[in-house]
Order: C-alpha cells, then structure tokens, then sequence
C-alpha cells in the first residue's frame, strides 16, 4: 500500500468515566458480594471486615493486570497516563486492603491489650497454613516499595520491569492459593470466582510477556537515520520492512524492543513524531533516560527493531471547530509534531 493511499488508524469512541468506574467497583466488589449472598457469614465485625479485605484485595490483585497499560481496549480509550495514574492508585488500594486483612482479625486484641495482639499477629504469619497469604503480602509491600523509589535509584528500566511483573505474577498466585485454600464462604461458585481471577491473571501475562513479543516481532522495522537534536534528544527514522501493516493516528505512540531480544520487559514506549502521510516511513524522538534509551540513541541505521501499537489517545477531534493550542515541554513535543504535521 503506497502512502498516498495509507488510511490512518480510525478513531475509537471513549468510555465515559463512569462506566469504566461502575464496572471496575463492581469486579472489584464481585467476591464480597458472592460471599455476603452465600451464607450468613460470620457475626463478628472484625472477621466479617478481615475477610471483605481479603476478596477485594484479590480481585484487585487480578485486574491490575489489565490496568497496565499494556492492553489497547483500555488504554487506547481512557489515555495511557489516566490508566497508569488508575494502576498506581489501584495498587496503593491493595496493599492497604492487604494490611487491614490480618490486622482486622487481631484488632479486639491489639485494642484491648496490644502486647497480646502484637503476639498472635505475629502467630499468625508463621502458621503454616497461613504462610502463603504472608508472602503475597510481603511480596506486595516490596512491590510497593520499589515502585514508589525507582526514579531515585540506580536499578536499570529493565530490571525493575522484569522484577515488578515477577513479583506481581508471584504475589498473586500466593494470594489465590491462600484464598483457595482457607476460602471465605461462597463453596463451589467463589471458588470458581478464585480460578476465573487466575484465568484472567495468566491470560494477560501470556499476552504481554510471550504472544504480544512474538506478533511485533513479525513486523520489523529498519533504522533509517540517527540524527541528534541536543539537549540529549535524538530523531530517529524509521522504515517498515513489510508496509502495509501498520497504521495510526498523529499524536499515537509505540512499544519499541530491540532486535534480537523479544524480551518483554526490554520494550521502552515513544511518541510519533510523524503523520500517518509519512508511512511506511516514522520519526520518533527519544531522550537518553538510562542504558536502554542511551543504546537506542546510538544505534547504527540497519539496526532491525520491534514495533508494538498503535497505543495512546493524544489525538485530535476531527470534528472540533476553531482554533487549537498544543503546549508540550522537551520530548513531550514529539506527538504534538506527528498532528501538526497531519492538520
């Protein structure tokens, strides 16, 4: 297909907030609610609260996988910046959700005298039956912790996303198995709830780690030309080696692995910094960011690269009237460039 005739990608109608936000309290609040029909579960308050915090907190575990960023009928609706911005929110939730849960069913003790609290919490955590359940929640404080500190710390980009979906994928399957094991009330129909939440969970790593890689790496792309801009920004052009394949919309980005390396957690996010007109040629800006972003920077042309999107929502409505003011700072430039050049 010849530019002239490349047709960008259509534009995808948003989800209200609303919706998004009644759908997602409602997986959220699924496996209390199935507990609180079920049966009449327990008659102390603190029990009953322990175990609500419990079945929230892994069904909040199942969907954050959905909520990072990684999946286009979300992401590509809502913005990328509002889904990470919900994904760390979210996460905050959890491992809240995570401490209330033991603690909620030592509280009577740790108000009435907190010595002999302090003393059955911490039985709690080394009972064998319940040693599952503590590592999810060790496992997800560090996430926590990690996550939090990493723009002041030298961990390399790849490393901490290789780490954070490990220990993610590792938090969750102690905490399903904790739940399996002791369950909340609900018999066969939570536990069935439990296994969907894991369907849900190893469906979306299977996507993002092995079938997502494998798809992209169908779909090369050549570099072009390397050309600094200063300030530590650099242009790079880029060729598809198969046109025809691919197409977008001005103010899109891509996921971008290096070649040979599939690996998933090796892919770094751009803006386009060129309209759809261009294919199959592409700009993208980049700003040296760390070792990743720094080898990018410094390819040679020739170098075969990996292209996963389109992705994003920066676009412009094509029926809005009257004037328009685009306002971006340093490499933040880069898609307000791709629209200039389409309008």
């Amino acid at each position: 297909m010849s530019p002239a005739t490349r047709r960008p990608a259509a534009p995808r109608p948003g989800l209200p907030g609303s919706v998004v936000a009644a759908g997602y309290m409602t997986l959220a609040s699924l496996p209390v609610i199935l507990a609180a029909v079920s049966g009449p579960g327990s008659a102390d308050f603190w029990r009953a609260f322990g175990a609500a915090c419990g079945l929230t907190a892994l069904a909040i575990m199942a969907l954050q996988f959905l909520s990072s960023g990684r999946f286009e009928f979300l992401s590509g609706r809502l913005g990328i910046d509002r889904t990470m911005g919900f994904h760390r929110i979210s996460a905050l939730l959890l491992a809240a959700l995570l401490v209330l849960h033991p603690l909620a069913y030592v509280a009577p003790d740790l108000l009435s005298d907190p010595g002999a609290g302090i003393e059955r919490l911490v039985r709690m955590f080394g009972a064998p039956h319940l040693r599952s359940g503590a590592v999810a929640l060790i496992a997800i404080l560090a996430i926590a912790a990690f996550a939090l500190v990493r723009s002041k710390s030298p961990v390399r980009y790849e490393i901490w996303r290789a780490s954070h979906g490990t220990m993610a994928l590792g938090a969750f399957g102690f905490a399903l198995h904790h739940a399996m094991v002791l369950g909340a009330g609900g018999g066969a129909t939570m536990q069935g709830l439990f296994i969907g939440f894991g369907v849900v969970a190893a469906l979306s790593i299977a996507w993002t780690t092995l079938l997502r890689p494998f798809w992209s790496a169908r779909r090369p792309w050549v570099i072009e030309s390397v050309r600094p801009l200063g300030s530590g920004i650099t242009e790079i052009e880029l060729r598809e080696m198969n046109p025809g394949g691919f197409s977008f919309r001005a103010g899109q980005f891509v996921w971008v692995w290096p070649r040979p390396s599939a690996l998933w957690f090796t892919d770094h996010p751009f803006s386009i910094a060129s309209a759809p007109a261009a294919l199959p040629r592409m700009r993208l800006l980049i700003r040296e960011a760390g070792k990743g972003t720094a080898e990018l920077c410094k390819a040679r042309p020739g170098t075969i690269l990996s292209l996963d999107g389109p992705h994003g929502s920066l676009q412009l409505d094509e029926d809005a009237k009257g004037p328009v003011l685009l306002v971006a700072g340093g490499v933040g430039i880069a898609p307000l460039l791709g629209i200039l050049e389409e309008a």
